[in-house]
């Protein structure tokens, strides 16, 4: 009985023990967890890393300024940010380079291993961090900007929603430069987003450019995987290759557009003909042999130029299928980028305004000429109703505007009118008007004008040359004292006519003489000329067939009927 109630003691203590040493067990674990926690955030903390879901993190910077005006601005593509940093490339690459500022494509990674310090012990000390990772798919694309020098502001993406869910594009503004960094869309194996990359990612990030350089008014630096080869310079092998990914039709005329915008291919403008590559396939070893493409680069606007020193294509440093590029600029240089991008803006300014004058003019002339034809429209009305209660009154040649204006006034002005008028017809034509004379006990006379002679020319107004213009009286003889005054007067009349009718039919048109084909004019003055003196004829035969049946004394039939026949 003794020994089972010692058996069974023994028992309980041991569970006892146990269960203490599970207890302590657990405590140790959650110390340990704790101290982890604590360890991971101190870590955090010296590197100055905020973890959030934006993927913005913020290292200490070791200068708020650059310290010296050549600045080196390196760009890798280093597929994977993770294996870089396994394979020790990270560590050998950030020392041997030592960039100022290096933004990397392809990333291929999330927050929680961004958010590791294994990353951030890889990277030496002073350099401020800038990550964007994809959003909608684990271990795909992204880009990042690590930078020795702090800027002034970075931002995330282009600000259109199908395109910002792969985290391609950080823009980051430092005092004397703006800094793109992308990672433009690959058209794919099978082509199949080439129609997204040409047709919408494209145009949209060459217009977010455009803005961010407008905006900053600052040169502007792009950098990154452009994924697309310009020419035959730039691939090892063209043949077979414009059905390819990054070499298609499509795929380099979108980019020549971006280049026709005004920026330009560094490396290019640099080395005309040198053939150097940046990507090189891993499954066929390509760069051991040379076979690669370039499509990473460094772009600046053609008035930015000036500030370019070097772009230099580093095939020692491996690690990745791509390798690193470099563009040292020269910030003394770039007080001339700046003038450069404000002239531009104020000249693009200028030329928005002048445009928006232009057509404001446009639409006042289109207003006044429609308001000019129904002004013309309504006198010409007019016109034919004097014309018809007196056919041949001077007067009616004589502009309204010009009626209501005091007489002293009218007349200069019309005189002045009168002699271009004449000047014009003498130059345009030479259209002859045929006389019929009558001839009665020797003497000439043509029965044909009914305008009274005036010994007094000066108080006249000249519709043309020594033409006098006093009012037709019907009451008076239709005779001239010779038949050659009464051509020239009656010619003098149908120019007249002839200069009007062509200038309403210009007006109407919107053309004038210096934009109207000349031969087209001669032959709408010959009708029109044409069309005058038959009108003209006729009305004066009627008004003579008129006046002989009142007087009953018919004069005129048979030579008017011969005069008409033959002309």
């Amino acid at each position: 009985m003794t020994s089972r109630r010692s058996t069974k003691k023994r028992e309980l203590q041991k569970d006892e023990d146990i269960k203490e040493s599970h207890l302590q067990l657990d405590s140790k674990k959650s110390i340990s967890r704790q101290q982890t926690n604590k360890t991971q955030s101190n870590l955090a903390g010296f590197f100055g890393i905020t973890i959030n879901k934006s993927a913005k993190f913020h290292g200490e910077a070791k200068h708020s300024d650059f310290p010296d005006s050549k600045v080196n601005i390196w760009h890798w593509n280093i597929n994977g940010l993770s294996a870089v940093i396994n394979k020790g490339m990270l560590q050998k690459f950030m020392e041997e380079a030592k960039p100022d500022i290096v933004c990397f494509n392809e990333i291929k990674t999330d927050l929680d291993k961004i958010s590791s310090a294994k990353l951030h012990q890889s990277l030496p000390e002073g350099y401020e961090q800038y990550w964007n990772c994809s959003k909608t798919k684990k271990g795909y694309a992204g880009t990042g900007i690590v930078t020795r020098i702090k800027p002034i502001s970075v931002e995330f993406d282009i600000g259109i929603d199908k395109h910002d869910d792969e985290g391609r594009v950080i823009t980051a503004e430092f005092k004397d430069f703006t800094l793109v960094s992308v990672y433009v869309p690959n058209s794919g194996d099978d082509l199949r987003r080439l129609d997204y990359r040409t047709q919408e990612w494209d145009k949209d990030f060459f217009d977010y450019l455009d803005k961010i350089r407008t905006e900053k008014q600052k040169p502007l630096i792009l950098t990154g995987d452009l994924n697309v080869a310009r020419n035959e310079l730039d691939i090892f092998d063209v043949k077979g290759k414009e059905k390819v990914a990054c070499y298609t039709p499509q795929e380099r005329a979108s980019f020549q557009t971006f280049i026709d915008k005004g920026y330009v291919d560094t490396f290019r403008h640099l080395y005309p003909e040198k053939r150097e590559y940046t990507y090189f396939s891993a499954r066929t070893n390509a760069k051991a042999s040379n076979k690669g493409w370039r499509i990473d680069y460094f772009m600046l606007h053609k008035d930015d130029l000036d500030m370019v020193v070097d772009n230099r294509i580093h095939k020692d440093f491996n690690g990745s299928d791509h390798v690193p590029i470099e563009l040292e600029i020269d910030l003394t240089k770039k007080n001339k980028s700046q003038s450069n991008i404000s002239k531009a803006k104020s000249e693009k300014l200028e030329e928005n305004n002048k445009s928006k004058k232009k057509e404001t003019k446009k639409s006042h002339s289109k207003s006044q000429i429609k308001q000019s034809k129904n002004d013309d429209e309504s006198e010409d009305n007019k016109d034919e109703e004097d014309e018809n209660n007196n056919p041949l009154d001077e007067t009616k040649f004589v502009h309204k505007a010009d009626q209501d204006k005091s007489s002293q006034e009218a007349e200069i002005e019309v005189q002045v009118k009168s002699q271009r008028i004449q000047q014009r017809a003498k130059k345009a034509t030479k259209f002859s008007y045929p006389m019929q004379k009558k001839r009665t006990n020797g003497s000439s006379k043509l029965e044909i004008d009914s305008i009274n002679d005036n010994e007094d020319d000066e108080d006249q107004i000249a519709v043309g040359p020594a033409m006098k213009s006093t009012p037709y009286n019907k009451s008076e003889a239709l005779t001239l004292n010779t038949g050659k005054e009464q051509a020239r007067r009656f010619k003098q009349l149908v120019e007249v006519e002839v200069e009007k009718r062509m200038m309403q039919l210009m007006a109407n048109v919107g053309q004038t003489r210096s934009t109207t084909n000349l031969a087209e004019l001669g032959q709408q003055r010959a009708r029109i000329s044409h069309e005058v003196f038959t009108e003209f004829s006729l009305k004066r035969a009627l008004e003579i067939k008129n006046k002989e049946e009142l007087n009953k004394q018919p004069q005129w039939d048979d030579e008017y009927k011969k005069y008409d026949d033959e002309y």
